[in-house]
């Protein structure tokens, strides 16, 4: 998996799943969002939090850092079970502009 990260662009959209363990018994959970770079446990800042919520990472520990729509998860590399690029998101649509579908058009009356 290291080598996957470290071919990788940053900006690159990915999806990375990994291994947690929380209070709810689940195992596994996924970071949607842009790749921001490969870091090691030295050079994580102060204000860095690893995907579960505990110290970011170990000295000499390799980590990924993706960047979220909730915010910049940092994901331990030892932790990942699968990653792989994505597509950009499809365009948001404009809110309340259904004209196209005939839904809130008026009747045509007579």
């Amino acid at each position: 998996m290291a080598d996957f990260f470290d071919a990788l662009r940053p900006g690159t959209r990915v999806v990375v799943r990994y291994r947690i363990t929380d209070d709810a018994g689940h195992t596994l959970s996924d970071a949607l969002g842009e790749f921001d770079g490969v870091v090691l446990g030295d050079a994580v800042g102060p204000g860095d939090a690893s995907a579960a919520g505990k110290a970011a990472l170990a000295p000499g520990e390799r980590g990924v850092r993706i960047l979220t729509r909730r915010g910049a998860v940092l994901i331990p590399t030892a932790q990942v079970t699968h990653a792989k690029p994505v597509p950009p998101p499809p365009p948001r649509r404009r809110g309340g502009d259904h004209t196209a579908s005939g839904i809130g058009t008026p009747p045509s009356g007579g």
